[in-house]
């Protein structure tokens, strides 16, 4: 990329017949000030002495001026070589014109830049800065990435790079470099670049045809389970579950109006007795408060009684959560939220929050009290994705009509781990 930066305010150059290509060095004593001298007095001479000025200039160094010129200051002041002014046209102070060049971008892709006689209307007045006694263009258009500099600039851009932070790309406008290094970031947290491209495939994809929530809280559970070290194939059977369950922080909803015979005789029992319809049924905790649900709760567990096997059961229950937790497994999902209550005092955590702290409890599950019912067992077996999917349907979600649900979210499964190995 070539960059002309004029050093004089005007330069008229009288000539009638000729065209000169003069490029002037700063504080040299050569010839060219004769050309400068003659332009001065142009209305005493003739085109004839114009171009025989001009003839001799180019046998002085200013013809040597063919790239980069230095000034003693070591500043930088790129120049357009190819550039002829022609009679009756002047160069205005730091003008900027940039040749035909094919240069890097921030996003890596590759632009072709055409010289443009207007493309400094298109350019904001250039804020000539200075740093160690190099100049540099604050606000250079985005095309001046750390390659294109490089390739202008050459050696000077070490010497930037030592006065300014590692990272700054010097010459580019600052709300473009937050973008540049912005973009440089992965949008996930994964150990490894394999992680964090199972994940893109995953967040890009469009045939599962996911809601944002859900899709959130499968990216939030397969980052943390990939980064603790399980299989990729036994990642996607629990997102396959993860898929077909509710939404995190979300109530069960008791809203059977077309088909009330539908309705679980423990949410009606929950509907008739604590109002569970209008307060709870299809909300969130993040609208209702931690402190809330948890008092509801208890009440919930007072109604437990154990039947003549040992078992408990609950008269009334609701189901929470990403995983739609119900009975005791409520009760112990809400000992977290009841954890992230007391460490922040916040009673009505986000979204985000809410997906952190059940994907949370659910890992605790799966690495403690589930693990041999679930992760061992898969191992033991064909260790497929299909078979993760039905694993933990049947021994971890436990929904109903378990027997569809478990060849479903098995095929979910699949299709889960082709996406996220592609």
């Amino acid at each position: 990329m070539s960059v002309r930066i004029s050093r004089t305010s005007s330069t008229t150059v009288s000539s009638t017949s000729s065209k000169t290509n003069n490029v002037s060095k700063s504080n040299s004593k050569t010839s060219s000030s004769k050309t400068s001298s003659s332009s001065k007095s142009s209305s005493k001479t003739n085109s004839s002495k114009t171009s025989g000025s001009s003839k001799s200039s180019n046998k002085t160094s200013s013809s040597k001026t063919s790239s980069l010129s230095k000034s003693s200051s070591k500043t930088l002041n790129s120049v357009n070589t190819n550039s002829k002014a022609s009679s009756g046209k002047t160069s205005s102070v730091s003008s900027i014109k940039i040749a035909t060049q094919n240069t890097n971008r921030i996003d890596g892709s590759t632009e072709k830049v055409t010289s443009n006689s207007n493309m400094n209307s298109k350019i904001h007045s250039s804020v000539i800065n200075t740093i160690s006694g190099v100049k540099y263009i604050k606000d250079a258009p985005a095309i001046y990435t750390k390659q294109a500099l490089k390739s202008s600039l050459g050696s000077s851009v070490t010497s930037l790079a030592k006065t300014t932070h590692k990272d700054y790309v010097p010459g580019m406008p600052s709300s473009d470099y937050e973008k540049y290094k912005k973009s440089l970031e992965p949008k996930f947290n994964g150990k490894t670049s394999a992680i964090n491209n199972m994940l893109n495939n995953i967040d890009k994809d469009k045939s599962l045809k996911l809601s944002d929530d859900k899709k959130a809280a499968m990216l939030v559970a397969g980052e943390k389970l990939l980064n603790k070290g399980y299989e990729a194939k036994f990642v996607a059977g629990v997102l396959g579950n993860i898929m077909n369950e509710g939404t995190a922080g979300k109530f069960e909803s008791s809203n059977y109006k077309s088909n009330p015979e539908s309705e679980p005789n423990y949410l009606k029992y929950m509907d008739e007795k604590f109002n569970y319809r209008k307060n709870f049924s299809g909300k969130s905790i993040s609208e209702v408060g931690i402190k809330e649900t948890i008092a509801l709760q208890e009440k919930v567990e007072a109604t437990k009684h154990y039947n003549e096997s040992g078992k408990a059961v609950y008269k009334g229950k609701f189901g929470l959560g990403t995983c739609q937790f119900t009975g005791s497994r409520t009760t112990q999902l809400l000992d977290s939220y009841k954890d992230y209550y007391n460490k922040t005092h916040d009673n009505n955590p986000s979204k985000e929050n809410c997906i952190k702290i059940e994907v949370d409890f659910m890992i605790s599950e799966l690495d403690g009290s589930y693990n041999k019912l679930v992760y061992q067992a898969w191992k033991s077996g064909s260790k497929t994705a299909s078979s993760a999917g039905k694993i933990v349907c049947e021994q971890y979600e436990k929904p109903k009509d378990i027997k569809n649900q478990s060849k479903e979210r098995g095929e979910n499964a699949t299709k889960i781990y082709n996406i996220m190995k592609k």
